[in-house]
């Protein structure tokens, strides 16, 4: 037998025909300040959480796949903690986007001593 060179599969989640007995979605993705909360619940149809959920959408595309159906909610929470799912690469790519959004905030609204004071925390990090 030969071992697989091969990188492990991220499985993507398939909702199609999603049939949703529960009536309503959930945003189980990380809270973004402003923009959506974990646990913003949508009553109704998946299209129309997902419009209601348009502006957190436009503005970070990984939103949409977080919205899951109150009958998906326990797999899903569950699948957001193990590795090599959907769920769980997007939270994550999420919560980071999330935080490079914020230090590029930060840099931009800093006063010149608070741009120094962080240019000099991460090359403290980089270093160390």
């Amino acid at each position: 037998m030969e071992a697989s060179s091969r990188a492990p599969e991220v499985k993507t989640e398939r909702r199609q025909h999603e049939v949703n007995n529960s009536g309503f979605y959930m945003y189980i993705g990380p809270t973004i300040r402003g923009v959506i909360q974990n646990g913003d619940i949508y009553r109704g149809t998946r299209a129309e959480a997902v419009e209601k959920a348009a502006s957190a959408i436009e503005k970070y595309k990984l939103v949409k796949p977080l919205i899951v159906s109150g009958d998906a909610l326990p797999v899903a929470r569950l699948r957001l903690k193990e590795p090599g799912n959907a769920f769980y690469v997007n939270y994550r790519k999420l919560s980071k986007q999330v935080m490079e959004t914020r230090k590029d905030t930060a840099r931009k609204n800093a006063t010149p001593e608070e741009s120094a004071e962080l240019a000099a925390a991460e090359a403290e990090k980089k270093g160390g």
